[in-house]
C-alpha cells in the first residue's frame, strides 16, 4: 500500500473513532402544537392543531421547520328557522418557518366552508361546501421545547367567486 493511501485510511479511522465517541447532545423539539386563533384562516376564531413534519437544524438553511396545520370553526350554531345547524368551517394549511426562537412563517392552503343558506327559488334550507384558498405570512414565537406559542399573521382568504378578504389572525396556544 503506497504512502497516501495509508494516511486516507489512518485520517478515515480517526474521523470514524472520533465520531463514534463523541457526545451528540440532542434536545428533543416538540413536534405537536394546539392553539387558539381569533380571526384568521379560521374565520372569527378556531381551535387548531398542527405537526410538524420537517425540522432542519444541521444543514443549509438551519431552523427550517415544515408543519401541516388543520383547525375548526364555526360561525352560526342555528338556522334561519332558529334550529341547531351549525356552519362549519375548516382550515388547512401547509406551513413553512424559519428562526430559532422567533419565527417568520408562510403558508397556504383550503378553507373547507360547509353553511347554511336559503334556496332562493325554494325558500328551503340547505348545506353549500365551499373551498376557498388561505394565505399566511407573518411571525410566530415558538420555543424548541414544550411552552407557550403566539403567533401573529396576515391571513387573506381568495374564495371561489374571486373575493378576496383580508384578515389579520393572532394566535395563542401550547407546544409539546
Amino acid at each position: 500500500m503506497n504512502k497516501s493511501k495509508c494516511y486516507l485510511l489512518i485520517v478515515w479511522l480517526i474521523g470514524v473513532h472520533v465520531k463514534s465517541f463523541s457526545q451528540i447532545v440532542s434536545q428533543k423539539s416538540i413536534r405537536n402544537l394546539i392553539y387558539l386563533e381569533v380571526f384568521g384562516a379560521g374565520g372569527y376564531g378556531s381551535l387548531n392543531y398542527e405537526r410538524i413534519i420537517f425540522q432542519q437544524k444541521q444543514k443549509l438553511p438551519p431552523n427550517l421547520k415544515v408543519d401541516v396545520r388543520m383547525g375548526i370553526s364555526t360561525f352560526h350554531l342555528k338556522d334561519f328557522n332558529n334550529t341547531f345547524n351549525p356552519d362549519i368551517i375548516i382550515p388547512v394549511s401547509i406551513n413553512a418557518m424559519y428562526g430559532k426562537t422567533h419565527h417568520i412563517e408562510i403558508g397556504f392552503g383550503q378553507t373547507i366552508s360547509n353553511v347554511t343558506q336559503t334556496n332562493s327559488s325554494t325558500f328551503a334550507i340547505e348545506r353549500k361546501t365551499m373551498l376557498n384558498s388561505n394565505l399566511t405570512t407573518g411571525y410566530r414565537y415558538q420555543k424548541s421545547e414544550r411552552g407557550v406559542i403566539f403567533r401573529l399573521n396576515y391571513s387573506p382568504i381568495i374564495s371561489s367567486n374571486k373575493v378576496y378578504n383580508s384578515w389579520f389572525g393572532l394566535s395563542i396556544g401550547y407546544g409539546f
